[in-house]
């Protein structure tokens, strides 16, 4: 937007007989970059292909392709306005993207030397190998939004089948037991409140979180990790009663949960038998649950390696 209308303002200049004088964000300045491909283990990729989109005017980009040699670098300059898009992809690999910083000299100085910095800018960009793809059964989403049966009391939730437990669903598996509680002023719409507690059901079930890897086409963990910390209980409350917002604990938009359900030990508290998957996206909590759940049918696999296809 603000591209758009800083060219308006030169597109009016110019029909009145004014001229301008030079900027890097109305006529662009150069931009060199030495982008470095690497795999999640943090070993170079030779000969992935590398395309580095420079935006010459908000309507308009320019495309440099290479690929990176036996170091996994490839070197490229281009003219933008101030904004680049690097992506990179190879057999093997699941594809990856970034939207670098590379203005380092600021306006000033890069209207004095027509480019964003001084030399070759380091940008690195991860490939994460392809493993061992499987099947999770995925559900949820914004055609899949499930209406509260009652609020104030505990519902069981199946998140293989993705609905309630009986009496109010089909749901065979109490994998997750919910506590909802929600309030909206009748005269004031801005005054409301909502309050989720999520607690797994035996006693070694839980969750963690883990970062969204928004740059790779596989956003997620590989596997769950067994040996990592697994809470049972998580809370999340909006509280706006008063009109201003007062608390707001939601899940961010930059994790994910890892859930491990339905676990079995043996007589000295052993884990024997467990399943595992995914709480991802959105999560609003409002008069439905919207959120995404990609499950693991078989027991005491944690592979989670999954990617949603268009």
């Amino acid at each position: 937007m603000k591209y758009s209308i800083l060219l308006a303002c030169s597109i009016a200049l110019a029909t009145t007989g004014c001229t301008l004088a030079y900027s890097p964000i109305i006529d662009g300045a150069t931009s060199e970059m030495d982008i470095s491909v690497m795999d999640d283990r943090g070993e170079r990729v030779a000969d992935a292909d590398v395309s580095v989109v420079y935006y010459i005017t908000p309507e308009k980009v320019d495309v440099k392709r290479g690929k990176t040699d036996e170091q996994g670098h490839f070197q490229t300059s281009g003219r933008t306005i101030g904004e680049i898009h690097v992506l990179a992809n190879k057999s093997g690999y699941y594809d990856s993207h970034v939207q670098p910083f590379f203005r380092l000299n600021g306006i000033e100085k890069a209207t004095d030397t027509r480019n964003w910095a001084e030399g070759y800018v380091p940008v690195s960009i991860v490939l994460k190998r392809i493993l061992n793809p499987t099947e999770l059964v995925v559900n949820g989403g914004d055609f899949q939004e499930k209406k509260w049966p009652a609020t104030n009391m505990v519902l069981g939730f199946d998140l293989e089948l993705f609905d309630w437990c009986p009496p109010y669903g089909s749901g065979k598996h109490d994998d997750v037991q919910l506590v909802y509680d929600f309030w909206r002023s009748s005269t004031n719409w801005l005054q409301v409140y909502s309050h989720l507690t999520m607690t797994m059901t035996n006693c070694v079930d839980g969750f963690y979180l883990a970062p969204v890897d928004d740059f790779s086409e596989l956003k997620r963990c590989y596997q769950a990790d067994s040996n990592a910390v697994y809470q049972q209980q998580i809370e999340f409350v909006y509280d706006r009663k008063s009109g201003e917002v007062e608390r707001c604990q939601r899940m961010p938009k930059d994790q994910y949960m890892v859930f491990r359900t339905r676990t079995e030990t043996n007589d000295v508290g052993e884990l024997t038998s467990a399943h595992y998957g995914l709480i991802f996206e959105k999560g609003k909590y409002g008069l439905t649950w919207n959120i995404r759940a990609a499950f693991n049918p078989q027991p005491n696999d944690t592979n989670l390696e999954w990617t949603e296809k268009p």
